[in-house]
């Protein structure tokens, strides 16, 4: 045989092998993310007491209900789609309790299988008298923003306008009457309030870059007074004006000009430079880290667990290939400093939440037979035991690999995810 032939037949059994690898590792990973959603589901009906009587008790143990419309919501939810009485939906049926209501509980009919769709037919008949855009109900969900952004959905559903509740002050975001229109017929996103800042960034010349990266950011996750939300769509429009701004630069930039804004309301965006701000951050993360070597403290601890993950594996007549993540919390400042210092982003400026509890920062890393890696940095919020974000370096969203691992973690810990990828 020729040569060429040889080495033609050679690199044809090196494409078969590594085609048969690839099915492999593929074959894997769906294996794996079944596991993690089995082991969820496993533990969350673990949870779940065998009397819907006891699991509404349950729920209301901590309670306000003085006029008992919580209970009675909960009591005809349970018989129709007890699928939607659980810790996750609590918050969201609580708010629609409590909501101004056009149609009766007891009339209600359930449509839909999932979740989202039952809570949805469920919303549909207590509130609303004209047909809604379904990314509207989010609201429900949308954790301490939820008041605010519900308020807005009642008096949509009731007939109301968009751009009045702006107007009035119910809308604390400023939409014109032309970006009102573009989010109510054309929605785009699954939660509402991300729906509201595509509309932002749009109507500023933004591109989808940019929307991408300021919802990862603080600012663009929350709902803010009307005076911020103003500042914030000045620092939307002059992001849009500087559309070479690497993306990874604008979650640490926005930390840095919230961190000016709080210090000073009348700090304003117009008229700075992209290379002045820039140069002003670097200096600030300069002084953070400074004021890190000079006070060192630690973190109170959040009580939940650290997870190693060993999801090593052999190859066929080959060697073991390593696998191993580790979740750990961060507790004391100078970790804290690493941590942001190697994953090129602003975690330090968190240090004032985690001390007075509000945040839980972990890091997520990878030992493989190439070295230990960081992978991402994330955020819990204890007191509602939700996951808040989860960012790789330089504010990167997290990769389908990084999130099984990390779904591992949150189902041992009982955590609730937001908004990850």
């Amino acid at each position: 045989m020729s040569e060429w032939k040889l080495a033609a037949t050679r690199e044809a059994r090196h494409l078969m092998a590594q085609s048969r690898h690839d099915r492999r590792d593929a074959h894997d990973v769906r294996r794996r993310v079944t596991e993690v959603r089995e082991k969820a589901l496993r533990a969350a009906l673990a949870r779940h007491p065998r009397s819907v009587a006891a699991s509404i008790e349950r729920l209301l143990r901590d309670e306000d209900d003085p006029n008992g419309l919580l209970r009675e919501m909960l009591g005809t939810v349970a018989q129709r789609a007890p699928r939607l009485v659980d810790e996750d939906t609590l918050p969201a049926l609580k708010l629609l309790a409590q909501a101004n209501r056009v149609g009766s509980v007891g009339d209600w009919k359930p449509s839909g299988k999932s979740r989202e769709r039952l809570f949805r037919s469920l919303a549909e008949h207590l509130l609303a008298l004209y047909p809604m855009p379904p990314f509207v109900w989010s609201a429900f969900f949308a954790t301490e923003d939820a008041p605010a952004l519900v308020a807005v959905v009642v008096h949509l559903a009731a007939g109301g306008s968009l751009y009045q509740a702006v107007k009035s002050g119910l809308m604390p975001v400023p939409l014109t009457r032309a970006m009102c229109h573009e989010l109510l017929f054309r929605g785009g996103e699954p939660r509402f309030l991300d729906a509201v800042r595509r509309v932002q960034v749009k109507a500023a010349g933004g591109d989808a870059r940019l929307f991408r990266a300021w919802i990862a950011t603080r600012a663009g996750r929350r709902l803010h007074a009307r005076a911020d939300e103003e500042f914030w769509q000045t620092v939307i429009g002059w992001l849009s004006a500087n559309p070479m701004l690497p993306s990874a630069e604008v979650g640490p930039l926005v930390d840095y000009i919230e961190h000016r804004h709080a210090e000073s309301p009348a700090f304003a965006i117009k008229g700075r430079s992209v290379l002045a701000m820039l140069r002003a951050m670097r200096e600030w993360h300069g002084r953070l880290a400074a004021d890190t070597a000079a006070s060192p403290y630690l973190f109170p601890a959040s009580g939940f667990e650290p997870m190693d993950i060993d999801w090593s594996r052999g190859e066929d007549g080959g060697p073991r290939r390593t696998e191993i993540w580790h979740v750990r919390e961060i507790l004391d400042r100078k970790t804290l400093a690493d941590e942001g210092r190697a994953m090129r982003h602003c975690v330090l400026s968190y240090a004032p939440r985690i001390q007075s509890g509000e945040s839980s920062i972990w890091t997520l890393t990878l030992e493989d037979g190439t070295g230990h890696w960081r992978r991402l940095t994330v955020e819990v919020r204890p007191s509602t035991r939700r996951v808040l974000q989860a960012r790789g370096p330089m504010n990167r969203m997290p990769e389908p690999r990084e999130l099984m691992a990390l779904d591992a973690w949150t189902s041992r810990n009982g955590l609730r995810s937001y908004g990850l990828a």
